[in-house]
């Protein structure tokens, strides 16, 4: 896997959330703050992509992608999980536990990213 094809992907992701964010809206901080929540799970289903891309397109297939495609599933799932319940703080006005858990929950997705990037940056090649 290339840079370039690293790159193009996650660039795409951040001009479709940018996009969401403010055509056609006049975008307010509780609407912004929604979106900021939900981001984590975005870059869970971008690390999924590549992952799977990576699994369509490989000639040799390596059974150890399915353990990484179960991890990738599990985090998608508690990324899910952490951004309802994060939207929930929020609507209660309880910023603080809402800040903390969005916190954690964009360590997760991002280490999650970050690892399967370098993981297929690192992978045996055929």
């Amino acid at each position: 896997m290339t840079w370039l094809e690293i790159f193009i992907p996650i660039g795409l992701f951040v001009i479709s959330f940018l996009l969401k964010l403010v055509v056609g809206k006049d975008p307010r901080i509780p609407e912004i703050v929604h979106n900021l929540i939900e981001l984590p799970c975005d870059i869970a289903f971008i690390a999924l992509s590549f992952l799977s891309a990576s699994i369509v397109f490989s000639t040799k297939f390596d059974p150890r992608n399915y353990l990484v495609l179960m991890s990738i599933f599990t985090i998608i799932v508690l990324t899910l999980l952490f951004k309802a319940k994060s939207i929930k703080y929020f609507d209660k006005k309880k910023k603080i536990r809402m800040i903390l858990l969005t916190l954690f929950n964009y360590s997760l997705s991002i280490s999650t990213i970050y690892g399967i990037i370098y993981y297929l940056v690192n992978y045996p090649k055929e």
